[in-house]
């Protein structure tokens, strides 16, 4: 029997409608095994998979902040401590710590961190029953890692002001533009030092060494606009930091 030419013209497409719909399934059974693939390949590198030969290390945090202002006063509610930072980068709470003289330091308190880049942000925190005597206070500022790096320390004692600890100090404060500041650090060594404006932005980075024991000597800049700056200065072998508010008149 001759086909009919309409029925031909329908077996041909219907073939051409059965190859098309093979090559689709095909093309979506290969989408969905990439896809798999990756699937299984982002769970071996976080971790999920006990069968990950991937050693690509982890990208660690890395914590920023600058310390613009840190007080100590004593009251009749206690010893309130008030701080307040710029540049809050990866950083996940504040730990206040006490101590009293040649006694270890202990947690009394925990302030979360506000994390908002080059604002100012401004933290308190009050002691409520502080030791008799002198208290010792530091800020251990912790990162989302676990990660820690240590404030200065500040000094209670009795009901008088709060006094800085002697162990770094800037000075002249005020400074002119034009002359040098000296930042007397602990540890000998190589530092990092950076002055900083309260709206976040370095005007000054510089690599100095303190082998001899004389500080860190710092040159303001002639064109350096008049307002308050701070001084941070970091310790390459320790990391620990030491920064001050300078006036710069």
């Amino acid at each position: 029997m001759i086909p009919l030419p309409g029925r031909h013209a329908d077996g041909i497409q219907g073939k051409k409608r059965h190859t098309m719909k093979t090559i689709i399934n095909a093309r979506v059974l290969a989408i969905f095994f990439a896809m798999t693939c990756t699937f299984t390949q982002g769970f071996s590198r976080t971790g999920f998979s006990g069968q990950s030969t991937d050693s690509t290390p982890a990208v660690p945090f890395t914590m920023t902040v600058v310390m613009v202002e840190f007080d100590v006063r004593s009251g009749a509610s206690g010893n309130q401590l008030k701080w307040s930072t710029i540049l809050e980068a990866n950083l996940s709470h504040y730990e206040i710590e006490r101590s009293t003289s040649g006694q270890p330091f202990k947690k009394i308190g925990t302030v979360k961190a506000i994390g908002t880049g080059s604002l100012s942000v401004a933290y308190d925190f009050t002691d409520k029953i502080p030791t008799q005597g002198t208290n010792i206070y530091r800020i251990r500022m912790v990162d989302t890692r676990g990660g820690a790096r240590f404030s200065e320390h500040k000094i209670a004692n009795g009901n008088t002001q709060a006094l800085v600890s002697q162990a770094s100090r800037a000075f002249p404060n005020p400074a002119r533009r034009g002359t040098g500041v000296r930042v007397t650090v602990p540890e000998s060594g190589a530092y990092e030092l950076r002055l900083i404006s309260l709206q976040g932005r370095v005007v000054l980075s510089a690599s100095m060494d303190n082998t001899d024991g004389a500080g860190l000597n710092v040159e303001l800049p002639q064109g350096l606009p008049a307002g308050i700056y701070v001084l941070d200065a970091v310790s390459a072998e320790s990391q620990r930091r030491f920064q001050h508010r300078i006036l710069v008149q």
